[in-house]
């Protein structure tokens, strides 16, 4: 879809058809106004460290099922090149149809929480262990002890 064409069908959802020929303005400036006392600094750029680097941050002490469920997420992350948090369900599904046993994530999981890496949230926002009844609607959170190692510098 064109410029053109986005333009266009934003001016008819607003109720104004553009005129024949009409280009549209590109190059528009926008300003906006802070309110006083805002911070504006700077964030380091992070990038996710590539996935040769990553699988071999992962530690041996780990549980083979938690070593390959944590070699799965790197891959996620690097592939997508951001890290985004989930339903634990949807993990557990997504791996599946990657040819991990829904038994091998959901122990791998469980493992990786038990060691720090990872909490599971349920919908009330309380942290909850991986035996409760909730953990079917449960958010995977990701803790400082995994994400330290997915970014250079």
């Amino acid at each position: 879809m064109s410029l053109n064409d986005i333009e266009r069908k934003l001016r008819k959802q607003a109720g104004r058809v553009p005129k024949k020929g009409f280009a549209g303005k590109r190059n528009q400036k926008l300003e906006v106004q802070l309110p006083e006392g805002t911070q504006t600094t700077k964030q380091p750029l992070r990038t996710i460290k590539p996935f040769a680097k990553l699988v071999h941050s992962i530690p041996d002490l780990l549980k083979p099922e938690a070593q390959i469920t944590l070699q799965a997420l790197y891959d996620c992350f690097s592939r997508a090149g951001v890290v985004k948090e989930g339903l634990i369900g949807d993990l557990i599904w997504g791996f599946e149809q990657c040819g991990i046993p829904r038994q091998c994530t959901a122990a791998g999981l469980e493992a990786l929480a038990a060691s720090g890496y990872l909490k599971f949230q349920a919908p009330d926002n309380t942290f909850i262990e991986f035996s409760s009844d909730q953990i079917g609607k449960a958010w995977v959170r990701y803790e400082p002890k995994l994400l330290q190692n997915l970014y250079d510098g």
